[in-house]
C-alpha cells in the first residue's frame, strides 16, 4: 500500500514539474515576441532556420528525409511530434554524422517516455548540436571595392555552434494523434551569439499499412535575437506526407513547403511558396536487416539498418552534387 501511494505521489510530482516547464516555455516565447516587436514588424529571414533543419535519425535520412508519416523511433520528436504517441515503452536515439566531407559535425540525442503527462500522453525530449571550426573571416584590402584572390585578407578564425533543445508531447484526437513541440534555439559564432524560442505542431493518421502526416514548423515565425542587436526570424514551413508500410516493405513520400520565397533556388516555385519533394523506400531482406534508398530534394540517399532485440543500428549516405557526401550513424534502443 505504501509503495502504491509513493508511486502515485511521484507520478503527480512529475506531471506538475513537466507542466510547469511547458508553461514557462510558453511565457518565455511571449516575452521573446514582446522583445522583438509586433508581428507586422518581424519578417522572415531566408535560410535563418537552415542550421536547425538538417534532419535527424539515420533511418529517416536514408529514406530521403521522407518520415513525417512513418515514425517508429525517438527521432519522431523532430519529424512529427504526434508520432511519439505510437511509440511503445521508453525510447532513446543517438546520432552522429559529418557534413560536406567532414567540414561540419552533427550530434543528436532524443528520448521518449510514455504516460508522463497522463495516461496515453507521452513526453519527448531532444538535444541537438551542430559544430564547425576553422571558419575564416576575411576582408578586402583598403581602397579595393571588388574582391579577388589578390586583395582578400584573413582577419580571424571563427568557430560556429548551433544547438536546439526541444520538449514534445502528443495526444490521440481527431481520429489520429496531435503533437506539439516547444524548442529553444541558439547559435554562437565566436564574436556574437543568438537565441530564440519556437513552436511546431503535427498531426498523424494511421490505419493499417497507411499513414498520413502533416507538420507545421515555426508556426509563429520563430525569432532569433543576436547579441549584436540585430534580429532574424525563421519562417513557417509545412511538411505533408503519406506512407504505405506492410512490415516487409515501406514506401513513403513527403512534400516540404517553404514560405521564404526561395524562387529559382527551389525545384518547384509557386509564387512565394517553394516546394521540395522527398521520397524513400525500405525493403526488409531479413527480419532484422533493412535496405533503404531515397531522393532528398533530388539528391540520392542510401541506408541500411540492423535490428537485434531492443537495439537498432542505422547508417545513411547522403549525396550532394556540389558540397560532397555526408554520412550518418544512429543507435536506437527501446526499453
Amino acid at each position: 500500500m505504501t509503495q502504491i501511494f509513493s508511486g502515485s505521489i511521484i507520478q503527480i510530482a512529475v506531471f506538475f514539474i513537466v507542466k510547469k516547464i511547458f508553461s514557462s516555455l510558453f511565457i518565455l516565447a511571449a516575452i521573446l515576441w514582446a522583445a522583438t516587436g509586433t508581428f507586422d514588424k518581424l519578417h522572415a529571414t531566408k535560410y535563418a532556420g537552415e542550421p536547425f533543419s538538417m534532419g535527424f535519425g539515420a533511418r529517416a535520412l536514408g529514406l530521403g528525409s521522407s518520415y513525417v508519416s512513418v515514425g517508429g523511433d525517438a527521432s519522431t520528436v523532430y519529424w512529427n511530434p504526434a508520432g511519439i504517441v505510437n511509440l511503445e515503452g521508453k525510447n532513446l536515439l543517438f546520432m552522429h554524422g559529418t557534413y560536406f566531407d567532414g567540414a561540419e559535425s552533427q550530434d543528436f540525442i532524443a528520448g521518449t517516455l510514455p504516460n508522463v503527462l497522463g495516461r496515453g500522453v507521452p513526453l519527448g525530449i531532444s538535444l541537438y548540436l551542430l559544430s564547425s571550426s576553422g571558419i575564416k573571416a576575411t576582408e578586402i584590402q583598403p581602397g579595393d571595392t571588388v574582391p579577388d584572390e589578390g586583395n582578400i585578407k584573413v582577419t580571424d578564425t571563427l568557430n560556429y555552434r548551433a544547438y536546439k533543445l526541444t520538449l514534445s508531447s502528443a495526444k490521440r484526437m481527431f481520429g489520429g494523434a496531435v503533437g506539439i513541440t516547444m524548442k529553444f534555439l541558439g547559435e554562437d559564432l565566436s564574436v556574437e551569439s543568438a537565441w530564440g524560442v519556437g513552436v511546431d505542431i503535427g498531426y498523424l493518421y494511421r490505419r493499417g499499412p497507411t499513414g498520413i502526416g502533416i507538420v507545421g514548423k515555426d508556426i509563429t515565425t520563430t525569432p532569433l535575437l543576436w547579441s549584436s542587436g540585430k534580429s532574424e526570424s525563421i519562417s513557417p514551413s509545412l511538411r505533408v506526407g503519406a506512407s504505405f508500410n506492410t512490415g516487409s516493405f515501406l514506401f513513403t513520400g513527403d512534400w516540404l513547403i517553404l514560405t521564404e520565397g526561395r524562387k529559382t533556388e527551389a525545384p518547384i516555385e509557386l509564387g512565394p511558396l517553394s516546394l521540395e519533394p522527398h521520397v524513400g523506400a525500405e525493403i526488409m531482406v531479413t527480419r532484422g536487416i533493412g535496405l533503404r534508398a531515397g531522393f532528398d530534394n533530388g539528391d540520392l540517399t542510401f541506408g541500411v539498418g540492423v535490428k537485434f532485440r531492443i537495439w537498432q543500428i542505422d547508417y545513411a549516405f547522403l549525396s550532394h552534387p556540389e558540397l560532397g557526401s555526408s554520412h550518418r550513424f544512429s543507435l536506437a534502443v527501446r526499453l
